[in-house]
């Protein structure tokens, strides 16, 4: 970015001005993200924080997710969804 800045031809004074600016919007909008995904996990555990866990493998990656619904439709068959908790791998399973 300061390559491009000094590019422009603007004098080292409005190039660190620039960055502080720039630097400042970056500082504000990662503690929107993180008070956003805050408030997100509090819902998504308000929601499912009593429901079982079912531990899925896929790839060689393994996921904890939160049971979201389980049905069952007959004698032999279930509907079960699950999804991973927000701030993490968006995974779900259904």
């Amino acid at each position: 970015m300061q390559e491009f800045l000094e590019g422009t031809g603007m004098s080292d004074e409005q190039i660190k001005q620039m960055q502080g600016v720039m630097g400042d919007m970056a500082g504000q909008q990662a503690q929107h993200d993180a008070a956003t995904l805050g408030k997100e996990a509090q819902e998504f555990e308000a929601a499912y924080g009593g429901n079982p866990t079912a531990q899925v493998e896929i790839n060689q990656n393994s996921y904890a997710l939160r049971v979201t619904e389980c049905k069952k439709l007959d004698n032999e068959t279930f509907r079960m969804s699950a999804r991973q908790p927000p701030g993490k791998d968006d995974v779900s399973l259904g």
